[in-house]
């Protein structure tokens, strides 16, 4: 059975004009998104053989083991939104998370 186009996870946005960068996730509905971001960590802990653990009491989280050092975060104001460390190339942070969008999508 296919996915309905409601079920998609994409990458949004990215902005790389402050201290670190941002990629923006969304979902086609957006009444889902708390539920899409709990798959999205899980699945990205799974791929890494990791653990999501607290990262701050800022409602964001980090997966152990992760080479890129990515931040989950998910709120009511900005969505599915992943923190990139400047250190990270920006490039392969995105390759990766639209690898996990496409594999969560399917």
């Amino acid at each position: 059975m296919k996915k309905s186009k409601n079920n998609i996870l994409k990458i949004d946005n990215i902005s790389t004009d402050s201290d670190v960068h941002w990629i923006w996730i969304s979902g086609e509905e957006d009444f889902d998104e708390p539920h899409k971001f709990v798959k999205l960590v899980k699945e990205y802990a799974t791929q890494l053989s990791g653990q999501v653990k607290v990262f701050s009491k800022n409602a964001q989280w980090v997966v152990t083991n992760d080479p890129l050092k990515l931040i989950f975060q998910c709120d009511d104001l900005f969505g599915i939104t992943v923190i990139v460390p400047r250190k990270t190339d920006i490039n392969l942070a995105k390759k990766t998370l639209q690898d996990l969008c496409d594999k969560l999508n399917n």
